[in-house]
């Protein structure tokens, strides 16, 4: 299939020849570093967006199995309330009764602890040392769709959080039929896609992983004595190359996976993306966050961080491991 409105191939595997990928390279092993996200942390802020957050969160914790989540809700200040029998009670304590009353009774799965807690202090630092204390493997902050500037913390928590890190807007709905995996072909997408494969097994419909490479066309390319469509299929080969041998590094048996080749003229990678995720619709967009070093990984790379900035309406993960960049958190709090 061609999709003349976005220039994007569409090539589609079907569910009964994913293995097929493997005779490719016969030397090439599968990878086992999965990153774990074992320690879950949910940012509450007591407003209506709690409850499509925690809903989403009880439906994707089905699929991913953690071991542990904590709500937390943090407080600026420390407030007194009186409560019905007009003893003095600390809000922290009054808001964390309320919260596992309200919240706790959806988890049914009794192999999954739950935390609830309320603490003081700056929403982005006390964050980032809670983050680091309780050892969290995701952070999942919801997203309001309102006016420009409303999600300056989730953005400085993308930025500096030194893991994965879920955003779910308060229209998100806990569905996934369709989920899009922007790659490269990195380690960093392999990341990506094996949390992406990790959802679509665990649930008990067909979910398709559409992967969507976006390639150009090299300025000087004339050079060669080729015109524009002829140099735009060769970089499209190379593409497809790139693709069969990515594939070879995953377990993909079972799962129904379509490529989308896109080529990038005037546009930019962020709006590619989103049309894309806007066509197929996706129900979720999954990505890796660019950085071959520590400082690099810490950061999220300018496609990733625009997309979070124009997208409001569909569910990301951005998928980093952690290993040493701890040390880098350390630094960034000066704690």
């Amino acid at each position: 299939m061609v999709n003349k409105a976005l220039k994007t191939g569409e090539i589609i595997f079907p569910v009964s020849k994913m293995s097929n990928h493997n005779y490719l390279w016969p030397h090439k092993q599968k990878r086992d570093t999965m990153i774990q996200l074992k320690r879950w942390l949910v940012a509450l802020d007591r407003t209506e967006l709690d409850e499509t957050l925690v809903n989403y969160v009880n439906f994707i914790s089905g699929l991913l199995k953690p071991e542990k989540i904590y709500f937390l809700h943090l407080l600026e200040k420390p407030e007194i309330s009186e409560d019905a029998g007009n003893e003095l009670l600390p809000v922290d304590e009054e808001i964390e009764t309320t919260m596992q009353k309200e919240y706790a009774h959806r988890f049914t799965d009794k192999d999954i602890e739950l935390s609830f807690e309320v603490r003081e202090g700056n929403p982005f630092t006390a964050t980032l040392k809670y983050y680091k204390d309780k050892k969290i493997d995701l952070v999942m902050v919801g997203r309001k769709h309102e006016t420009r500037g409303s999600g300056m913390l989730p953005q400085r928590l993308a930025r500096k959080v030194p893991g994965s890190i879920i955003f779910i807007p308060d229209t998100a709905r806990p569905q996934l039929n369709h989920i899009l995996v922007p790659t490269d072909f990195s380690d960093n997408s392999l990341e990506a896609t094996e949390e992406a494969l990790l959802l679509a097994r665990n649930l008990n419909h067909n979910v398709v992983i559409h992967f969507q490479h976006i390639y150009s066309v090299p300025t000087g390319y004339y050079y060669g004595g080729k015109s524009y469509e002829e140099f735009a299929a060769i970089m499209k080969g190379h593409a497809e190359k790139d693709y069969a041998k990515f594939l070879s590094k995953l377990d993909t048996a079972g799962v129904d996976t379509r490529i989308h080749y896109t080529l990038m003229e005037d546009e930019n990678n962020n709006e590619l993306i989103n049309q894309l995720a806007e066509e197929i619709p996706a129900d979720m967009i999954v990505m890796g966050a660019r950085g071959k070093t520590d400082v690099a990984a810490m950061l999220l790379g300018s496609t990733t961080e625009k997309l979070l900035r124009i997208n409001l309406s569909v569910p990301k993960l951005i998928v980093k491991k952690k290993g040493d960049r701890m040390g880098l958190l350390d630094a960034i709090m000066n704690i």
